[in-house]
């Protein structure tokens, strides 16, 4: 129980960590907080090879979705890898890989809920994109209305989607 606590809380404070450090313009300091809490993941969890390719997938995958968002001009983030301006920035990636050591443990009991998946990612996707909005690590380009509509579609998809993917995954490896 402690674990699944630690796991829920460190997400968070990793988050608040990523989306200060990216408005504040040291967004350094919110990856290095991330990589402190994944690492201390690794060595609570029993199952390092499947968190370490969990992290990898979803963080992979995580970050290609945000820079889908950046890249279509929906949104705008502080701070960008290198000179590449179409991908999300790293702090993104933390939290993408935060979100990841997340799925087999404190939200553990959302899979194979669907329909659950779907309308949390619908309301907890737009909310946390509106709280780093309100923050200063990212802009809306399109308003704050079509925003919160674009990415609650977005992430009625992609929520579920990375839900059956570790399901799988999971499957995959006790088979």
């Amino acid at each position: 129980m402690f674990v699944k606590v630690f796991n829920y809380l460190s997400y968070y404070v990793g988050w608040l960590a990523c989306v200060y450090g990216a408005a504040h313009g040291i967004s350094e300091v919110g990856v290095g907080v991330a990589g402190l809490l994944v690492l201390i993941h690794f060595v609570l969890t029993h199952t390092l090879r499947e968190e370490i390719m969990m992290i990898i997938f979803i963080g992979a995958l995580g970050t290609l979705v945000d820079s889908f968002q950046a890249a279509s001009g929906l949104l705008v983030y502080q701070g960008r890898y290198a000179s590449v301006t179409w991908l999300g920035p790293i702090w993104i990636t933390a939290i993408w890989v935060l979100f990841a050591s997340t799925i087999n443990w404190s939200f553990e009991w959302l899979k194979g809920r669907t329909w659950l998946a779907v309308v949390l990612g619908a309301i907890g996707g737009p909310v946390s994109y509106a709280a780093g909005e309100r923050i200063g690590a990212v802009q809306f380009q399109h308003g704050f209305v079509v925003t919160m509509l674009v990415l609650a579609v977005i992430w009625s998809l992609v929520l579920p989607t990375f839900f059956a993917l570790a399901h799988r995954m999971t499957r995959i490896k006790s088979a």
